[in-house]
């Protein structure tokens, strides 16, 4: 089929400022019905090595510090303090509260590319039938819960990091800023040391509670989330990943089945500002395009379009009335109408 013949309306989907979500057609019906996305703990992403990308990155980034003046000591106690977690399995200060949400992120991941032929390797196999949900970036999105909390400190879309040099260096730089903030702390120690022994307090006593082992269990657990949050084996660089993250939402957490059991997860709507808390009560969500994957019907187009009308989302330009105008007039406006395409890969589904 002719690229001409495979695109529905519009277009060439990437001209579209949009940051396009990979799903399957049944995962959008779930979507549109309860106008929310999922975002997932970072723990638990599809991508099992995450996790042990980002622990290797962050190791070697102490080590680095090990060879700097000024972090030596914040270093040597990072890694020091990182094993005794490792090897107590997280649970080294008897809180297993603290322990899951200190270093926890939610993740809804997108991608740059409205048409990626490696994601519809994943989505749009066997049975599966997939689309890529175009999202508008700029709209605001928040955390669905129906309780009385705060907003939440959440980050807009930005790219997940793939080369480990970058990687590197952002981990690095991360973690300078957390060892400033344990130098400051542990001359405060040392000045408190000095003042308790000299007033005859016993020198285990006066050193037993410091405030620089503080930063290690929550300056350096939430650094290590973020770097968590944007790291990702560099076999992965043809996803083009994009990325919301929300640290500690264990407000909101709701669970769905995975390869391991139920995942944590958290529902993110339309809000009026990043990170804001929204009822179920909310906007539709900013879902401008659709792009459905190469091994699709041409039925499956129609199921989007009948799943989109059927959640009050519009496919037709809406009657704009401009009641300023000298005889009022009416024009009619595409501006929020939900663009179709079709992927242009030949495909061969395996």
């Amino acid at each position: 089929m002719a690229q001409s013949e495979r695109v529905l309306n519009g277009n060439d989907p990437a001209s579209l400022p949009l940051v396009w979500h990979y799903t399957t057609l049944d995962s959008l019906q779930l979507i549109l019905e309860s106008g929310s996305l999922m975002a997932t703990e970072v723990s638990y992403q599809n991508d099992p090595r995450e996790p042990e990308t980002a622990n290797e990155v962050i190791h070697e980034a102490l080590q680095t510090l090990q060879g700097e003046k000024r972090y030596a000591a914040f270093a040597t106690d990072a890694i020091r303090w990182r094993k005794q977690e490792h090897d107590s399995n997280g649970f080294i200060m008897g809180d297993a509260t603290g322990a899951l949400i200190n270093g926890s992120r939610f993740i809804f991941c997108a991608s740059v590319d409205p048409d990626n032929l490696y994601a519809w390797r994943t989505y749009a196999a066997g049975s599966q039938v997939g689309c890529a949900i175009g999202l508008d970036p700029l709209v605001p999105l928040g955390v669905v819960s129906d309780t009385d909390q705060a907003d939440v400190p959440m980050t807009s879309w930005r790219p997940v990091i793939y080369g480990e040099d970058e990687l590197l260096a952002y981990a690095t730089d991360r973690l300078r800023a957390v060892g400033d903030v344990w130098n400051a702390a542990d001359a405060e120690d040392q000045v408190h040391v000095r003042r308790q022994v000299a007033a005859g307090v016993p020198h285990a006593d006066a050193a037993s509670d410091p405030t620089s082992f503080a930063v290690l269990v929550t300056d350096l657990a939430s650094a290590a989330s973020e770097v968590t949050a944007v790291a990702k084996h560099a076999s992965f660089r043809d996803e083009r990943e994009t990325r919301l993250t929300v640290p500690d939402a264990s407000f909101a957490v709701t669970f769905s089945p995975g390869r391991s059991g139920p995942r944590p997860r958290i529902r993110l709507g339309t809000a009026a500002r990043w990170g804001q808390v929204v009822s179920t009560d909310r906007a539709p969500l900013p879902i401008r395009a659709i792009t459905i994957a190469p091994n699709a019907s041409r039925d499956a187009a129609r199921t989007a379009q009948w799943l989109l009308l059927a959640n009050g989302y519009p496919l037709d330009p809406v009657a704009v009335f401009d009641e300023d105008a000298d005889q009022p007039t009416m024009r009619w406006d595409s501006t929020p109408v939900i663009k179709f395409f079709t992927s242009t890969h030949p495909y061969r589904d395996v």
